[in-house]
């Protein structure tokens, strides 16, 4: 499932939400390792990376490039044929690349790795369901990929109401019945689900304490 693009995108527009007070690039590591989150998974292009939070590498050869995102810090060592891990800085928002020496434990870094061995296809999915505001991963609803974005609101304009639903599971599966249609916004308060032609990711991105997304994956 080609969820690079998704992935890339809502992670370089989220990355100007952070309150002033926290610092530009706060919000944006919260994303992977926030609310105790230490690990996990991400895909750029046909590359599979995992992460490790607050981890660095004593060894740094490639930098530092600026890197709005920590998908946009895999895509430079994607983008080099050499280069199998990285590391993103939260302070400054730099990336390093083509690292090969070994992990250490750092504040505020984060460790990516390219796991060669993995193909999108076979990266594990969720459950679609946002237990967690920061969530982002790659459901299936039906045989149908999804990309999860919990705690997100996409556009300016509000996409078709299509009456309330008792989950998110159910608004994507409303969408998936609807030709044509490439994003799902649900509230968790009021159960509203919303549909729309467009991936969710051609207008204003922010952040919210009810509404859960997802982006359909084609």
């Amino acid at each position: 499932m080609k969820a690079a693009f998704l992935i890339s995108a809502l992670g370089l527009a989220q990355s100007a939400i952070a309150t002033s007070n926290a610092g530009p690039y706060n919000s944006v590591y919260n994303q992977y390792c926030g609310n105790g989150q230490s690990r996990g998974t991400i895909t750029v292009g046909r590359s599979v990376f995992s992460y490790v939070c607050d981890t660095g590498n004593n060894a740094i050869s490639k930098g530092p490039v600026p890197a709005a995102s920590l998908e946009a810090c895999a895509d430079l060592c994607n983008n080099d044929g050499g280069c199998d891990q990285a590391v993103w800085f939260r302070d400054n928002g730099n990336c390093w690349t083509g690292i090969t020496g070994s992990p250490i434990t750092i504040s505020g870094q984060i460790a990516i790795t390219r796991d060669r061995n993995a193909t999108p296809n076979q990266c594990q999915t969720v459950a679609p369901v946002c237990n967690n505001a920061s969530t982002r991963q790659v459901t299936e609803v039906n045989g149908q990929g999804w990309f999860l974005a919990c705690g997100t609101r996409f556009g300016v304009i509000r996409p078709n109401q299509t009456g309330k639903t008792n989950s998110l599971e159910s608004c994507i599966e409303t969408c998936n019945q609807r030709p044509g249609c490439r994003s799902v916004m649900w509230n968790r308060n009021d159960k509203y689900c919303y549909v729309g032609e467009r991936n969710g990711l051609e207008g204003e991105v922010t952040r919210s304490g009810s509404i859960d997304s997802a982006i359909k994956i084609q």
